[in-house]
């Protein structure tokens, strides 16, 4: 049987929505063909009981693709496009609002919530001049955003640097991550390779786990 399957190339085909999605559904399994096959399925954006007439050879390239495309390492982006807003990341670090730096402190180590993350660090963007910009004053109601993945992974890249001066938020983050360690923990163990950390992230936290006492 022919299956057409939208498959992606980088990192900017994959939504946030479909990489929590693949998480969620692996979280408790060792099992390397059940993670392969939802891999396929949330990252291809097909029912499981399609995936399952996916012939052995091609099933076994769509695996290698996406684990190339999981394993791409991503910089910051500072001005993005979504849905036809242009949005800004947060201008200055430095000059978060108290009520920014609290809903980032309460909700970052959740993965889940990850979209409302990015409508705390991206907002749409009022005022732009010679490469710099202003974005909406924060309200705490602005809508969750499902980017790219190549949009949120550079963030959290760019943001672990930040966090290394917020160690509050830091703790949130690693027990946060818990999750996905093990997740890449039972990867490797499988063979299957996918990392669902970027390298870039794995180097970043190094240092900040062994001081924690974290494993």
């Amino acid at each position: 049987m022919k299956v057409k399957i939208k498959i992606p190339d980088t990192l900017k085909d994959i939504k946030l929505s479909q990489y929590q999605k693949f998480i969620e559904s692996v979280k408790d399994s060792e099992d390397a063909e059940f993670i392969n096959r939802q891999m396929v399925s949330c990252l291809c954006d097909i029912e499981i009981e399609t995936v399952k007439q996916i012939t052995r050879s091609s099933f076994n390239g769509l695996v290698d693709s996406l684990t190339k495309i999981l394993n791409e390492k991503s910089s910051i982006q500072t001005i993005i496009k979504h849905e036809g807003v242009e949005y800004g990341l947060i201008p200055s670090m430095e000059e978060m609002t108290v009520g920014e730096q609290a809903d980032l402190d309460s909700i970052y180590g959740d993965y889940s919530k990850r979209a409302k993350v990015m409508a705390i660090l991206y907002r749409p963007i009022t005022v732009k001049s010679k490469g710099k910009y202003l974005i909406e004053d924060y309200t705490g109601k602005e809508q969750p955003l499902d980017l790219t993945l190549d949009v949120v992974i550079g963030a959290d890249v760019f943001f672990c640097n930040i966090l290394k001066d917020c160690m509050s938020i830091t703790l949130n983050y690693i027990k946060g991550e818990e999750v996905q360690a093990k997740l890449s923990q039972t990867l490797a163990q499988n063979g299957v390779g996918i990392k669902t950390f970027t390298a870039s992230l794995e180097e970043t936290f190094l240092n900040l786990k062994e001081q924690l006492n974290y494993h």
